[in-house]
């Protein structure tokens, strides 16, 4: 019996990535139709938070396409709508929110809708929530909604969505087969990692860096986020080699370190892993295999490395709920956070 819905949420994630997978495939015509009507528009991808961060990496994903893409939070874009008129003529925006709630993408949305001639494509796990009356297309899947303030089943739920949305756009076998071959290896990862992820997290630490970029650079500062709200220990995310400038100066042997790596055929990373170690750090990597580090989770090659960003995210939620627990902190109630954010009126 787990002790908290964080926990809870975090190790069910197996069932509930299956349940998406089978949902979206489900949906597979109604998807593609969607794209196809409107192909040729750019695409703008949205959020709050998490979400915002997983935008970043839509952007990168949905980029290969001949469309252009880009991320906003719906934030920036209540300061100043204005700003940002040219960019919503002829779109497709893409809405990700665990509720559908979130004050700042409902009044983005109404006034983006007044303004421009977008079209809306929402994902939602929140039954019954506010978005689905204002989209085209709604995406709901409420058995990956987190219930735990901070997000984690909720954001592997919406990263497998983005793969796959990709996957039914441009008709890529590739990155359909990368994602669901990640979803049916989840047990597998969580399983035969916990007990080291668990050691790993109850180290002596006092900061959490987060070191990933390209496609996975947006899911890489929610892994980051996954530490600040979790473990409620300062989180950072950088780009891999990008870290030597600046911000490694702060790095020492109370700094946990997580590295994607990815496939290459030169020796950079190996390189930057080895200035890392050179500081005492605590360093976990994961991907395509390093030497000398405190722990590797070694995955399988393949020719498409976006649905990596699944295994990182696990890695993360699983260190800063160990973290969380060693220090005896309550993972589900970070203080000052809520659920979804509500303006004043």
């Amino acid at each position: 019996m787990f002790e908290s819905l964080t926990q809870q949420e975090i190790f069910s994630q197996p069932e509930s990535l299956k349940k998406t997978l089978e949902y979206l495939l489900a949906n597979r015509n109604t998807v593609a139709d969607f794209f196809h009507r409107y192909e040729g528009r750019k695409m703008i991808f949205m959020g709050c938070g998490s979400s915002a961060m997983l935008a970043k990496s839509a952007r990168a994903i949905f980029g290969k396409g001949s469309s252009p893409s880009y991320a906003l939070t719906g934030g920036e874009y209540l300061i100043a709508p204005e700003r940002y008129a040219y960019l919503f003529e002829d779109s497709v925006v893409i809405l990700l929110s665990r509720s559908g709630m979130t004050s700042e993408i409902l009044r983005a949305v109404g006034l983006i809708r007044e303004t421009s001639n977008a079209v809306f494509l929402s994902v939602t796990m929140k039954e019954n929530n506010d978005l689905l009356q204002l989209c085209q297309l709604n995406l709901l899947m409420p058995w990956a909604y987190d219930r735990s303030v901070c997000q984690t089943r909720t954001v592997s739920n919406l990263y497998l969505t983005l793969l796959m949305l990709q996957a039914f756009r441009a008709s890529d076998a590739l990155l359909e087969e990368a994602a669901t071959q990640a979803v049916l290896d989840c047990q597998r990862f969580l399983t035969d990692n916990s007990k080291a992820l668990e050691k790993m997290g109850a180290r002596d630490f006092n900061r959490a860096i987060v070191l990933s970029d390209g496609i996975l650079g947006g899911i890489g500062e929610e892994a980051a986020l996954a530490f600040t709200e979790i473990s409620m220990l300062p989180g950072a995310h950088f780009g891999v080699l990008d870290y030597r400038h600046g911000p490694i100066v702060l790095h020492n042997a109370a700094t946990l370190t997580l590295v994607l790596v990815r496939p290459s055929e030169n020796q950079y990373q190996q390189d930057l892993l080895e200035d890392l170690r050179g500081t005492g750090c605590i360093l976990v990597t994961v991907g395509a295999g390093a030497t000398g580090t405190d722990l590797d989770l070694k995955l399988e090659n393949t020719p498409e490395d976006s649905a990596w960003g699944l295994y990182l995210i696990w890695t993360a939620q699983m260190l800063s709920l160990s973290k969380a627990l060693a220090d005896g902190k309550n993972p589900d109630q970070p203080k000052g956070l809520e659920a979804y954010i509500t303006l004043k009126q």
